[in-house]
């Protein structure tokens, strides 16, 4: 079973809609789930979602793809409903989504399990950008808590203090919400893939420009346009000890925060070999053409419906379901 989102009020930015799936890729998760041999049932969002669950007939699993809308623990609203109800879904519960959404929180969670994270502060407003409270320019300036890049533009990294307070004044009014200030990580991008219950890794990928840059981000722009701009290398090309720290690291953010069934985890790997956690995302997108997590698995020569498979295994053998 899957979860269709219906619009209401959104931030009036142009990325307001990055986070949510198009009609293709719910369409593509549903025949995904069907050729696994599942009945799918499409639910609403909102009140309607409220409506049909309060039917009385429940289903047997939820297969939860909902980002919500409105506040910083909007990916939390679904999962802590059907929490309430004792509906059985897959994925992370609402404390773990509500966490890893922001961004500053879950870079405690991850730093206090021994990885490390990139430095930095919360700036609530403009004044808090003083000077001092930072070690060395060029940083990065990203909303605290979004997803799939939103806020993260060209235009991201700062290299002086007035082109901070530039950048933060825009985050808070743009996004409503406190702005992320972080030392920009020099060092290649990476990001791992997880699925299942208990956790494995489904690979490591890495993002690099095609054209080499100066402080290359992934963002929105790159994201947008990524055939022309960047290439995917999966399985990225590491030592094995940079393969071993990397992905202990991805397993131990996910373990920490309490994750479930799938994520993804971003790094910066250092010239010293060392990964930086950036951020993880548990609710990772599954299109199968522009999702990471997908493209990762198909340059592992895995199918999308195998993909999903096996993220829906994790959440059968949890709750000790027939998985026919």
């Amino acid at each position: 079973m899957y979860l269709v989102l219906k619009g209401c009020g959104l931030p009036v930015t142009d990325d307001a809609l990055e986070e949510y799936d198009t009609g293709d890729t719910i369409q593509e998760l549903r025949s995904a789930l069907k050729v696994l041999g599942h009945d799918v049932i499409p639910l609403g969002w909102g009140q309607d979602l409220v409506e049909d669950l309060s039917r009385g007939s429940y289903p047997d699993l939820v297969f939860n793809i909902a980002e919500g809308f409105n506040g910083r623990a909007r990916e939390a609203q679904v999962p802590a409903l059907l929490e309430m109800l004792d509906i059985r879904f897959v994925g992370s519960d609402a404390f773990a989504l509500a966490t890893a959404l922001d961004k500053n929180a879950a870079k405690l969670v991850v730093n206090n399990v021994g990885v490390r994270v990139a430095d930095g502060w919360v700036a609530n407003k403009v004044e808090d950008v003083r000077r001092g409270w930072f070690k060395r320019y060029p940083m990065i300036v990203k909303p605290n808590n979004e997803g799939s890049s939103r806020g993260i533009s060209k235009v991201s990294v700062v290299h002086n203090q007035d082109e901070l307070r530039e950048r933060v004044a825009d985050v808070l009014a743009s996004y409503k919400q406190p702005a992320l200030v972080e030392e920009y990580i020099e060092g290649r991008e990476l990001t791992v893939g997880l699925v299942g219950d208990p956790v494995q890794v489904l690979g490591i990928m890495e993002v690099s420009p095609l054209k080499p840059r100066d402080e290359f981000i992934y963002s929105i722009e790159v994201k947008r346009n990524w055939r022309e701009l960047v290439s995917y290398e999966c399985p990225a090309r590491l030592t094995a000890t940079e393969q071993k720290y990397v992905q202990e690291a991805a397993v131990a953010a996910f373990t920490a925060l309490g994750c479930k069934d799938m994520a993804r985890v971003d790094f910066r790997l250092t010239r010293e070999g060392t990964p930086v956690f950036l951020e993880i995302n548990p609710l990772p997108g599954l299109s199968p053409t522009t999702s990471d997590l997908c493209i990762m698995a198909a340059a592992l020569g895995i199918s999308h419906h195998e993909l999903v498979g096996r993220i829906l295994k994790g959440a059968v053998d949890r709750y000790s379901l027939n998985a026919s």
